[in-house]
């Protein structure tokens, strides 16, 4: 039914093996000379698009994908007895869910209008320790923890006359982990003075989660023990505001001169 189906991926696998350098002598002289390091990961992502016609001035778009990472590292220091003492590692996984589903609808010549929302799980475990003479083991982070980010978003694109144009619309997120919500304005408008000539105004209101890491992981404070630094951590925002000016002199030359804050 004029429907389209895009499956897609992309994954790969990374290891690297530092030797350290048998000869005892050059040890005091070269740093890091008698140590060994083995660091592995993999990242991968699976995903599909699919988008159908619902008539003749309506369509609609769903995504989905899987995403994760995977990172080890080991870190030995090599003795006078050339034995492996190990010192350091480190275990880290990313994950994600997501899927993006939107409406777009040609209400006449001059209005298309399109909503959609964005859903993404989000999944991560950290550990990292140190040891010590290989006896005592200190934990340097660690953390595990999932939520859930939705965005939502309704924008509109009016075409008045020849030489106006406004795009407008509102961008809303939302973090289950910490609770915050942020609505967030957009718009933009261009106007064509003359033939070939074209001045654009673009404001928006942008807001950006940390990684997801960022809010799990925890550290060990003599006075209160393990604990999440950065649970309750807000939103960046910033004011997005841009004016341009292009210039078409010919069909296939463009000069285009922006500022923005």
């Amino acid at each position: 039914n004029g429907g389209q189906l895009n499956v897609f991926g992309i994954g790969g696998i990374s290891k690297l093996d530092r030797v350290p350098n048998l000869d005892t002598t050059v040890w005091d002289t070269v740093l890091g000379s008698n140590i060994r390091r083995t660091t592995s990961s993999f990242s991968g992502t699976l995903g599909m698009n699919y988008s159908v016609p619902l008539g003749d001035k309506t369509y609609l778009e769903t995504s989905a994908l899987a995403t994760g990472q995977n990172y080890r590292n080991a870190t030995y220091f090599l003795n006078r007895q050339l034995e492996e003492e190990l010192q350091n590692w480190s275990d880290i996984d990313n994950g994600r869910l997501a899927s993006h589903t939107f409406v777009n609808h040609k209400i006449n010549a001059r209005h298309t209008h399109r909503s959609g929302v964005i859903v993404q799980g989000l999944f991560a475990r950290y550990y990292s320790n140190f040891i010590f003479d290989q006896r005592e083991t200190d934990t340097l982070y660690r953390g595990t923890g999932a939520s859930v980010l939705v965005q939502a978003y309704s924008r509109s694109q009016l075409q008045l006359g020849s030489r106006w144009q406004i795009n407008g619309g509102l961008h809303m997120m939302y973090l289950q982990q910490t609770g915050e919500f942020s609505p967030e304005p957009r718009l933009g408008i261009r106007y064509i003075p003359r033939e070939k000539h074209a001045l654009s105004l673009g404001y928006g209101l942008h807001s950006q989660m940390e990684p997801y890491y960022t809010y799990v992981v925890e550290f060990l404070d003599p006075a209160a023990g393990w604990r999440r630094q950065n649970s309750d951590l807000g939103f960046n925002k910033s004011h997005h505001l841009v004016l341009s000016y292009q210039w078409t002199p010919r069909q296939h030359l463009r000069f285009l001169a922006e500022v923005y804050y």
